[in-house]
C-alpha cells in the first residue's frame, strides 16, 4: 500500500513538473527571434547615433540677441539635395515685429519648408535669413531654437505623462506653470477628465488622445515656452471642425503671448 501511493505521489510530482515545464520551454522557442528582433532594432539605433549631424555651428558662432523678432528672407533659394530640383528659389519677404503672416498655396508650394528653414531643420542654399540683422546661420543653433516655438500639423508626444509632454517646453517648468499653459490652451479640462489628471500617460505618440487633444497639448507646450516667434504649420489640416474651432480659440490665447508670427496655413 505504502509502494503505490510512494509511485502515485511520484507521478503526480512528474505530471505537475511538465506541465510548470510547458511555458519555460516555449519562451526559449521564441527567444531566438526576440533576440534577432532586439539586435535589428539596436542596430539601426546605432546607425541613427553614429549619423554625423548636418546641421552645426560655426566656428566663433555667438548667441542670437532678439531684440524685436523681425525677421527678413532675403533672395533665399532651397533645395532638398542635389539632383532635386528647387524647392524655394528667390524668395524675399519680411515679417515685422507682432505682424502675423499666412503662408497659403496648393500642396508643394513650398509653405512648411519655409517653416523648417526657420529653425534650421535645414539650411539654406542661396541667400541669407535673418532675425533683427543676424543671419540664422553665422549664429548659434540651440539660440535659434529657444526664440522659436512650434505648432505643427504632427504633434510629437513622448509615451509619458501629460504634465511632462507640456513640460518639454520650458526645463525645469513647475506645476502651476504646467497648468496656466494647458488652461490657456483650453488642455485643462479634458487632463482633469482622464484618470491619474496631469500624470495620465498619453500613450506612444499620443495614441489615448484625439487628434485635437494632441494639438491642444502641443500648444499648451509653446505657450509654456513662452518663445519670441511663433511658427504654425497646418495644424488644424487633419481635423474635424469641432476639433478645429477649440485648436483656433487656443490658438488665439497663445497668439496673445507673443510678440512675433508666422503661420502657414491652408
Amino acid at each position: 500500500m505504502g509502494s503505490e501511493m510512494c509511485i502515485r505521489d511520484s507521478v503526480i510530482a512528474f505530471i505537475t513538473t511538465l506541465i510548470l515545464l510547458v511555458q519555460p520551454v516555449r519562451a526559449i522557442g521564441t527567444l531566438n527571434a526576440v533576440t534577432n528582433e532586439g539586435l535589428a532594432a539596436a542596430e539601426r539605433i546605432l546607425t541613427l547615433l553614429d549619423t554625423p549631424r548636418r546641421i552645426k555651428d560655426r566656428q566663433g558662432a555667438l548667441p542670437l540677441d532678439i531684440k524685436a523678432g523681425q525677421i527678413t528672407f532675403d533672395a533665399v533659394g532651397f533645395s532638398y539635395g542635389d539632383d532635386a530640383g528647387a524647392a524655394l528659389k528667390d524668395i524675399n519677404f519680411s515679417v515685422k515685429p507682432g505682424q502675423t503672416v499666412a503662408l497659403v498655396g496648393p500642396s508643394g508650394a513650398g509653405k512648411s519648408t519655409i517653416i523648417n528653414l526657420l529653425p534650421r531643420f535645414f539650411d539654406v542654399t542661396s541667400g541669407h535669413i535673418l532675425i533683427d540683422g543676424q543671419i540664422i546661420s553665422d549664429v548659434t543653433l540651440d539660440s535659434v531654437r529657444r526664440a522659436m516655438a512650434l505648432v505643427s500639423q504632427d504633434a510629437i508626444l513622448f509615451d509619458d505623462t501629460m504634465a511632462a509632454n507640456i513640460g518639454f517646453g520650458k526645463a525645469g517648468a513647475s506645476q502651476d506653470e504646467i497648468e496656466k499653459a494647458a488652461k490657456g490652451a483650453a488642455a485643462h479640462d479634458f487632463i482633469m477628465a482622464l484618470p491619474g489628471g496631469y500624470d495620465a500617460p498619453v500613450g506612444a505618440m499620443g495614441n489615448r488622445l484625439s487628434g485635437g487633444q494632441r494639438q491642444r497639448i502641443s500648444i499648451a507646450r509653446a505657450l509654456l515656452k513662452d518663445a519670441p516667434i511663433l511658427l504654425i504649420d497646418e495644424d488644424t489640416a487633419a481635423l474635424d471642425s469641432q476639433s478645429e474651432r477649440n485648436d483656433k480659440d487656443a490658438l488665439k490665447r497663445l497668439q496673445n503671448y507673443r510678440t512675433k508670427h508666422v503661420v502657414a496655413n491652408r
